[in-house]
């Protein structure tokens, strides 16, 4: 079966591109409406350039182009059983039959209805290669992304759509054109709401095999005799993809099969009668119509077919250690959104899957890695803006902000950094001022409390040093490190006394327990000081424990929970031998991995 999978194939080109000559066949087809919309369907493949062999030199279109003639001049045999009326007649888009709102392409080519940007429908003159090789031809009527209406005068003028008048029974034949990024289109008969019909005319501009079908065609049988119509409107389609939002399509031709004097009615005018469709001025997502003369019902709302988003949840309490928890988020413009759990030193924030689109509340659309929505895509970067809460990144991109401090968090790993603390994590876009910003994003989220390292490290000065340093005072070395006694006090006048004073850097860590072994000769002070002490420096707090000073050997233990990059030893004594005071051996305990 022909698909993405299995592309249809193509007709070789012929060597001649337009012979002088022509072939009369004469077929019999089924005296069936179904069966005439179907031989003529199989016809117009040939009129579509992307159905022939490709070359350098673009012979499709030229071939195309000679069955588009053959096609144009199909007729009936005059001996046929086929009756008149059920012969199936093409109509363009310019027929009398068909009427467009709020702008008519041929009449109005430039009008730009309240509310829009640009006109909701143009005209295709001659197409380029590009438009060629999506298979559009000169006439097709169509709408594009900026053919949406974004502004809120468009209330009033309701959604680009057309109506297609017929009289009496047959079959109506809709020949849409599908788009690369396209939305969709609402289809009802007679203003019956029971009758509507959603197509897509979304085309995937990136499947491999290319997506080659644009033309599809919607049948709608009529039995019953009268003035009969079909409005179509066109919608925006919605999904939770990158490309969440995706718009546009297009009209080819209308034919009609078996109705009597071409099934022609323009007795009503779209803009007077049937469905009309209009935005919600209270909720811009939610498409309504009008049930009768001023009174509006929601029809619509394009929200429900978004899964896996969620507005603000309630809080969810602290993580277990080794755990995780997930969020499927969907983050409005001018919103902040704020993780529902409690966060920590060394907690994980991986953001993934982010996507949709958002803008500043001016015209311009942005991704959320901050680079410019535009035709359906992110082309562009943003930089940022003066103002801006993170200005390393681009302008509305999704950020976020824990203690104070703003990160990235765009598809990124948040890590909160040691010494934060108990802290909160709220996401936003990168804007100075967010509160007359629109749209949204959406992505998934998943918050770690890890399972906490830990380490111990032994420092025995017997052995060696450890990297340990002596502080220098007055050009002396306070401390001496001797194989196999320690860290020993030096002599240092002018009192005479001994001093020990050494310490040791290493990167910022939470230390949890420290263990000091030392021997003192006597429990006398040098002069001044009044005690001595072991110091956790760090680059906030310094905290300082007053060590004993009797004399002979001691084994002190602290718990303690401080961030700390500097260890330092402090003792003094009021006598200049060499060997007055020892440091023999430290041992500290502390969370993350070893820093020594």
């Amino acid at each position: 079966m022909p698909g993405r999978r299995n592309p249809r194939a193509r007709w070789v080109l012929p060597e001649v591109i337009d012979p002088p000559e022509r072939l009369c066949f004469q077929i019999e087809v089924p005296n069936d409406i179904h069966h005439i919309a179907a031989f003529k369907g199989a016809l117009y493949t040939l009129t579509s350039a992307i159905s022939w062999g490709d070359d350098i030199n673009h012979t499709a279109k030229d071939v195309a182009a000679v069955w588009s003639e053959i096609y144009d001049n199909i007729r009936a045999c005059t001996d046929t059983p086929i009756e008149t009326e059920n012969d199936c007649i093409d109509y363009l888009p310019n027929s009398e039959n068909i009427t467009f709102a709020p702008q008519d392409p041929f009449s109005q080519p430039g009008l730009i209805p309240d509310g829009y940007v640009q006109p909701p429908f143009f005209v295709l003159g001659e197409p380029n290669l590009i438009e060629q090789l999506l298979g559009l031809k000169k006439g097709d009527v169509l709408t594009g992304f900026f053919g949406f209406p974004v502004l809120t005068p468009a209330l009033g003028q309701g959604l680009a759509r057309f109506r297609v008048h017929v009289r009496g029974t047959g079959v109506v034949e809709l020949h849409f054109l599908k788009i690369p990024l396209g939305g969709m289109v609402l289809i009802t008969e007679d203003d019956n709401i029971l009758s509507a019909n959603i197509v897509s005319l979304y085309k995937d501009p990136v499947s491999l095999p290319l997506e080659l079908i644009t033309e599809i065609v919607v049948e709608i049988e009529f039995k019953e005799p009268g003035n009969h119509h079909i409005d179509v409107s066109f919608l925006a389609r919605f999904n939770d993809e990158l490309t969440f939002f995706t718009y546009g399509g297009g009209l080819r031709s209308v034919v009609l099969c078996g109705f009597d004097n071409m099934g022609i009615d323009t007795s009503i005018e779209i803009e007077d009668e049937g469905m009309k469709l209009r935005i919600n001025p209270d909720d811009p997502c939610i498409i309504q119509n009008e049930c009768s003369p001023g009174v509006w019902e929601n029809w619509y709302d394009p929200r429900q077919c978004i899964t896996g988003g969620a507005s603000q949840q309630p809080p969810g309490g602290d993580i277990s250690v080794g755990d995780c928890r997930e969020y499927d988020i969907v983050l409005q413009g001018n919103g902040k959104y704020i993780l529902p759990v409690a966060l920590n030193d060394g907690y994980k924030i991986i953001v993934t899957l982010a996507s949709g689109g958002w803008n500043d509340g001016g015209v311009t659309w942005h991704c959320p890695n901050g680079f410019t929505y535009l035709l359906g895509g992110c082309a562009n970067a943003t930089p940022a803006q003066a103002g801006d809460p993170l200005q390393s990144v681009n302008h509305m991109r999704l950020v976020a902000e824990y203690d104070g401090n703003f990160v990235d968090a765009f598809n990124s790993t948040i890590t909160i950094v040691p010494g934060t603390g108990a802290t909160n994590l709220t996401f936003q876009a990168n804007d100075s001022d967010i509160s007359n910003n629109s749209g949204s994003v959406s992505f998934h989220v998943q918050v770690c409390n890890p399972a906490t390292e830990t380490f111990v490290h032994v420092f025995d000065f017997t052995t060696d040093d450890h990297d340990w340093t002596a502080v220098v005072t007055g050009g002396v070395p306070l401390g001496e490190h001797v194989p196999g006694l320690g860290w020993r006090s030096v002599q240092y006048n002018p009192d005479p006394q001994g001093a020990l004073i050494v310490e040791r850097a290493f990167s910022q860590r939470a230390i949890t327990r420290y263990v000091v072994e030392y021997y003192r000769q006597n429990d006398t002070l040098a002069s001044g000081n009044t005690h001595s002490f072991f110091s956790l420096i760090g680059a906030v707090v310094q905290e300082d424990h007053v060590m004993p000073i009797d004399a002979g050997n001691h084994v002190e233990d602290w718990t303690t929970s401080v961030s700390a990059d500097i260890i330092h030893f402090n003792h003094r004594i009021g006598v200049a031998t060499p060997q007055g005071v020892v440091l023999s051996k430290v041992t500290v305990y502390g969370t993350g991995s070893d820093p020594f």
